[in-house]
């Protein structure tokens, strides 16, 4: 695991299939969000990147998952906004909507 300077976490960005797989499955990308849920690191996203997040999670194969698992799209977005990313400012004039 990366270390910061005493007192600082370190910051990451990860991508959407990041998110997904360490959301659903076990493996590096879920100690990598298990480290951001200890406040071990803080995770660095654009607006545009969550909503692709979501509107993965909204696709069959990764709704069958979620119910595999007894959650929802709407549950895991619950969950995970309990550890809210750290917006940084993205390109101009885009502004996604959530499905």
């Amino acid at each position: 695991m990366p270390s910061a300077p005493k007192g600082r976490r370190v910051r990451i960005v990860v991508d959407t299939n990041t998110l997904v797989s360490g959301s659903l499955w076990s493996g590096n990308p879920g100690r990598l969000l298990d480290a951001v849920k200890a406040g071990k690191l803080t995770l660095l996203q654009t607006p545009q990147l969550w909503v692709e997040f979501v509107e993965v999670l909204n696709r069959p194969k990764f709704v069958v998952r979620l119910q595999l698992l007894g959650l929802t799209p709407p549950m895991l977005m619950s969950s995970t906004a309990s550890h809210p990313p750290l917006w940084w400012r993205s390109s101009p004039g885009l502004s996604p909507s959530l499905p």
